[in-house]
């Protein structure tokens, strides 16, 4: 018993099997590149269609769906541990009887839960030590999961033949019907994706119709001596479009254009991929940047963009409100972060020995020859904490750091994030003059919600070659480079959060969850930003004018961009426990002595 113990332990750690990283793997949007012939110089590019939503929470399969499959599949699903002793008896007996030259490896006694396992963390090799881990991880996937849960990921993952993975593209392509979201299959729609898992290459709806549907009834007739409701499902629904749809072009076109992996790009081969969007973070940004841009294009403001990532860097939404015309805004759109920067400035000042009450000036005074920075009110506080001067804001403080400690020390700051300007040598750079893009603005804010760690952003999770065998699995960096010291790190997150808080200039953006983040605003109100993170995800909302001329409004980021981040996280968080990241830095931290260093 402890020799199994330490076994379920060690693949627990090696496969990184935890509650948040199945579901992760679960809900993975799936596509398929395929490598195509163009005239130019490079000769080669990728076509791809992303259809979404392709995952399906638990509460949105009908019962009749859910009951379908486990009538066919395993019947004791409800009250198993995760594995059927009984039936892996059975399989163990009739795999023994076997001639030992036969073909096919050892099948059969697989539960749904160990299906599961095999669909998400296991190859398909067909083999004793296959198998005995299959039992061990169902067996901890039942502790971390609900049986609904389960069943859900389970149908989410599954291949149903013809190219369809996962039921709710199953049911689209087979019935041109949704599970999840009207028009949805009738019952015996379902029973036929029921009797498609179990060899879907030889049978399923489009390869032998009148067989499946022959099946499909019989399984019918079984559940209903076997005292399940079938009336629910009875029904034949019209077909039609669906009630809701969503543009993921543009994450699409980051992804293919320059976060496949390369190994996968190189391929010459049909590739099937697993993306990191999730389809409700994706809807839900939709809809935030659509309504941002229309309460600001009264201020003459044409263009919007949010940008939302997992802490770890998994890009799981890019939303624009305006039409999209290919250009990728995102990732390439250079716009003027304003004071998101300021974070980076103060995190430098922090490292040269300052903490978050030493005193800065707030004061107006010419930095360089004709040019004296000014702070957004118009007003000037004198001394004030390091604290303050972030959380109101203040131009003047930020480039009195800047000037102190000279632009190195911010250059370093940001590189370490991930950041690079064109110019860090003029002071205006720490008030966001330069142009950055939303996805390394992201990226940067990531790195200080994932502990301070090095983040770089990725689109795709896993990629399977037209067999369906797994050629690539992303695998977390195994000691991401800090981009700060404990002690100046945990400052600048208590500073951070203050700046949500009342009073602080992102208030605006602030719900149940401990927020932290930055607000900015470029020269003339042309760029309007928030970017923040919880515990569980990282946001850039962004409202700008790409056209010539200027704007009319007078926008700032603490205004409708915090607004929108604010309706935004809320809703993803739903159901979401709060997570706080404030820290305890350690004490013994050797620091280099604050120094000035006078660069006027």
């Amino acid at each position: 018993m402890g020799l199994v113990v330490f076994h379920a332990a060690f693949l627990v750690k090696r496969l990184d099997v935890s509650r948040e990283n199945l579901q992760a793997r679960a809900r993975a949007v799936e596509a398929t590149i395929v490598p195509s012939r163009v005239a130019g110089p490079n000769g080669e590019y990728y076509d791809t269609a992303l259809e979404v939503p392709l995952s399906l929470p638990a509460e949105r399969i009908p019962d009749y769906v859910r009951n379908a499959f486990i009538v066919r599949e395993d019947q004791q699903f409800r009250r198993h541990p995760g594995f059927n002793p009984v039936s892996l008896a059975r399989a163990f007996l009739s795999n023994a009887r076997r001639p030992a030259d036969s073909s096919g490896g050892l099948v059969g006694g697989s539960t749904i839960t160990m299906q599961l396992v095999k669909n998400l963390l296991l190859t398909q090799e067909q083999t004793l030590d296959r198998k005995v881990n299959e039992i061990i991880l169902a067996a901890v996937v039942e502790m971390l999961f609900s049986k609904d849960e389960i069943l859900a990921m389970y149908l989410n993952t599954a291949y149903f033949g013809a190219g369809a993975y996962g039921i709710e593209v199953a049911a689209r392509r087979f019935f041109g019907r949704s599970v999840g979201y009207a028009p949805k299959v009738n019952l015996l729609e379902a029973a036929m994706l029921a009797h498609s898992v179990r060899r879907p290459s030889q049978l399923n709806p489009l390869s032998q119709r009148k067989a499946i549907e022959a099946k499909a009834h019989a399984l019918i007739a079984t559940m209903a001596d076997e005292g399940y409701d079938i009336e629910a499902g009875q029904q034949a629904r019209g077909r039609g479009d669906r009630d809701w749809s969503l543009d993921p072009f543009l994450f699409r076109d980051v992804a293919m254009r320059s976060l496949v992996p390369p190994d996968v790009r190189t391929r010459k081969d049909r590739v099937t991929m697993g993306f990191t969007i999730d389809t409700e973070a994706q809807l839900y940004a939709e809809l935030a940047a659509t309504d941002l841009l229309r309460r600001g294009r009264a201020g003459g403001y044409d263009s919007s963009a949010i940008v939302v990532l997992e802490p770890d860097g998994a890009i799981v939404a890019l939303a624009i409100g305006h039409d999209y015309d290919g250009v990728d805004l995102v990732r390439n759109g250079r716009v003027s972060p304003g004071s998101t920067l300021k974070p980076f400035m103060f995190l430098c000042a922090l490292e040269k020995g300052l903490r978050p009450g030493s005193l800065v000036e707030d004061e107006m005074r010419e930095m360089r020859p004709g040019w004296t920075p000014k702070n957004f009110d118009g007003k000037y506080l004198g001394a004030i904490s390091l604290d303050l001067a972030l959380k109101k804001s203040r131009n003047t403080s930020a480039v009195a750091l800047f000037d102190r400690f000279g632009p190195a020390c911010f250059a370093d700051v940001l590189a370490r994030a991930g950041v690079e300007l064109d110019d860090t040598e003029a002071p205006t750079a720490v008030l966001g003059s330069e142009h950055v893009s939303l996805l390394k603005l992201a990226a940067a804010y990531a790195s200080l919600a994932n502990g301070g760690k090095k983040v770089d952003p990725y689109a795709v999770r896993y990629a399977r070659d037209k067999h369906g065998a797994v050629i690539y699995r992303r695998v977390p960096p195994p000691a991401p480079a800090r981009i700060a010291a404990a002690r100046p790190y945990c400052d600048l997150l208590d500073m951070l959060r203050n700046v949500t808080r009342r009073d602080g200039t992102g208030h605006n953006a602030a719900f149940a969850h401990p927020v932290y983040g930055k607000t900015g605003t470029s020269q003339k109100y042309r760029d309007a930003l928030f970017a923040g993170f919880t515990g569980h995800y990282i946001a850039v909302v962004w409202l700008g004018r790409q056209a010539r001329g200027d704007v009319s409004g007078r926008m700032t980021g603490g205004e409708l961009p915090a607004e929108q981040f604010r309706w935004l996280m809320a809703t993803l968080h739903q159901g979401k426990a709060a997570v706080s990241l404030d820290c305890k830095a350690p004490v013994a931290v050797a620091y280099q002595a604050a120094r000035r260093t006078d660069q006027r």
